[in-house]
């Protein structure tokens, strides 16, 4: 075996190059009609705590009224940020990697190998059940967490990603 030790380019290097895919639109909707929901419960449950308040601890009414107010406004700002970042998530699988990007203001490119990926799991709860969406889990070496969590898939895509990845076999070539 003969070492190599070749430059590098800048350029070359990164997940620049990647053409990433955003989560299914089913799951931005699922995500802002939740929200929506959100908002409505607060404002509803808010809305009797104030007037519970008013009826038998009228001392109190301010402070529930304040905390109330809060709530909403708290779920409010929760749908606006998930109305702009939902769009802005992405995944990509590459035949030696798996690629998560996501964030609004910060944004956060997670790559892992998948020679690296020891366990997959492909998670649905009843919404994404219904919807056909799924989420990966990837876990990689050394770690009880998750690597990253990729959410919104179409749930066919999501089985054969984790397919993919959990069959994949390093060519000794590339490995030398």
């Amino acid at each position: 075996m003969t070492f190599s030790n070749q430059l590098l380019y800048l350029n070359d290097l990164g997940v620049d190059n990647v053409e990433f895919t955003q989560v299914e639109l089913r799951y931005i909707r699922m995500r802002r009609l939740l929200s929506v929901i959100y908002i409505i419960v607060f404002a509803v449950f808010g809305a009797i705590a104030a007037w519970l308040s008013s009826v038998w601890f009228e001392p109190m009414q301010g402070e529930v009224t304040f905390i109330s107010a809060c709530l909403v406004s708290l779920s409010l700002l929760l749908a606006i940020y998930r109305f702009f970042a939902d769009p802005k998530k992405q995944y990509a699988l590459r035949e030696h990697d798996l690629s998560y990007q996501y964030g609004l203001f910060y944004r956060t490119t997670i790559t892992q190998p998948i020679v690296r990926i020891q366990h997959v799991e492909v998670k649905q709860g009843p919404i994404e059940r219904r919807l056909a969406l799924a989420s990966i889990l990837a876990f990689s070496a050394g770690g009880q967490m998750h690597t990253f969590y990729i959410p919104g898939i179409n749930v066919d895509d999501a089985h054969r990603m984790r397919s993919y990845i959990l069959n994949h076999e390093v060519d000794v070539k590339d490995a030398s």
